[in-house]
């Protein structure tokens, strides 16, 4: 399989797309619905019934070892939530050596590092768990990542006007749209992808996601990672950059296969009033009593998943939007002549007219978005 293909491909009729855009375009004209295929060849080949019998602390300690054996060096992408946490600890705990860990921020678009959406949550949570850590791991490397230029260069490109667009899949805000370009505005990694190493950027992607289907339970994968791994660097990776997800990765299924197995038993022998259950939806996973869903909390599948997760330590408060996400209000205010934010604006209500109803959750409201893709169910009973 090409390595790019891995973060997924739309596919319509004979057709194969990064983009969910030229995969909608596609199927505009053909009447052809896109297919997203997450390394489904890989996947179906392991039976999804059978729980394998590791540990889960075990599976990330041997995708942490599988990642340090496979590359040069290692930058793990660091928010301070739950799910780079653990990434994290896997590492620490087992005496793996990860070469960095890397935080973006937007300082330098609005001066606050108590910033609440973005830099407050790097400078006052990420930051401090990081020197908590280095003062049993004192050589952790902790890097700043600052995306405002990146953002304003990208957007101002005469190439970038009306193209855009199709670099993203499911996330159109202008951080989401940038992210994957960031390892490539830093010198220190370019000098050692120059140099002939093999460099990997770890993401945390991401939790399990379960469904019912026929009355069983099921993990489906959702077209979510462009906020991570985006149809730009797809088409335009280089040698010796390499990006890696740690738990939804061809490399090793037992992860994610292990994780719908922990979260199913909690949930068969749940209740609504149990502890990790709520009334509101969070898109995770369900179980069905008095014929109303009752989902499982980001709390709850945390607490599950992750042995060392502990919550008063991390913050998990993720703002995100499709559209307009809180973390990038200062590229927001910016003056309206400026190509940056005009580009982006101008490419998105295009983007916006000329999607097909269909493809909206709300024709009369933007900031509702695209329908996602799912791939097909994986049953786990």
């Amino acid at each position: 399989m090409n390595y790019a293909d891995t973060f997924g491909v739309y596919r319509v009729g004979d057709l194969n797309f990064y983009s969910k855009i030229e995969a909608i375009e596609m199927h505009t004209k053909t009447g052809t619905h896109p297919y997203w295929d997450f390394n489904e060849a890989v996947y179906r080949s392991y039976d999804w019934t059978v729980e394998p019998t590791a540990d889960i602390s075990e599976l990330y300690r041997q995708r942490a070892q599988q990642l340090r054996d496979k590359y040069d060096y290692l930058v793990l992408w660091y928010s301070s939530g739950a799910d780079s946490d653990n990434v994290l600890r896997s590492f620490l705990d087992n005496d793996i050596l990860i070469d960095e860990v890397a935080s973006f921020v937007n300082f330098e678009g609005n001066g606050d590092k108590d910033d609440y959406y973005l830099n407050g949550e790097v400078y006052n949570i990420a930051a401090k768990n990081i020197e908590k850590y280095q003062e049993t791991y004192p050589d952790l490397k902790h890097r700043l990542v600052d995306m405002c230029q990146p953002m304003i260069d990208f957007f101002s490109k005469d190439s970038t006007k009306f193209d855009w667009k199709y670099s993203m899949n499911t996330v159109f805000n202008p951080g989401a749209t940038i992210r994957g370009q960031l390892s490539r505005t830093v010198t220190d990694w370019k000098r050692i992808i120059d140099s002939g190493k093999k460099v990997g950027f770890i993401w945390g992607t991401d939790k399990p996601m379960l469904n019912i289907v026929d009355g069983k339970y099921c993990f489906q994968f959702l077209d979510i990672v462009s906020n991570a791994v985006n149809p730009l660097w797809q088409t335009s990776a280089k040698p010796g950059e390499f990006n890696e997800f740690f738990y939804w990765t061809p490399d090793m299924p037992e992860i994610v296969i292990k994780q719908s197995h922990i979260v199913k038993k909690y949930l068969q022998s749940s209740n609504s009033n149990s502890m990790y259950m709520t009334a509101e939806k969070t898109g995770l996973a369900f179980l069905i009593q008095d014929e109303k869903k009752w989902w499982i909390s980001t709390f709850g599948v945390n607490s599950l998943i992750y042995p060392t997760y502990n919550f008063n330590l991390l913050n998990e408060f993720k703002p995100t939007s499709t559209f307009y996400s809180p973390r990038d209000n200062w590229f927001f205010k910016m003056n309206n002549s400026d190509i940056a934010y005009n580009t982006w604006q101008m490419s998105l209500e295009d983007l916006w007219k000329s999607m097909p109803d269909y493809w909206k959750n709300d024709p009369a409201d933007p900031k509702k978005a695209f329908k996602h893709c799912l791939s097909d169910p994986y049953f786990i009973e």
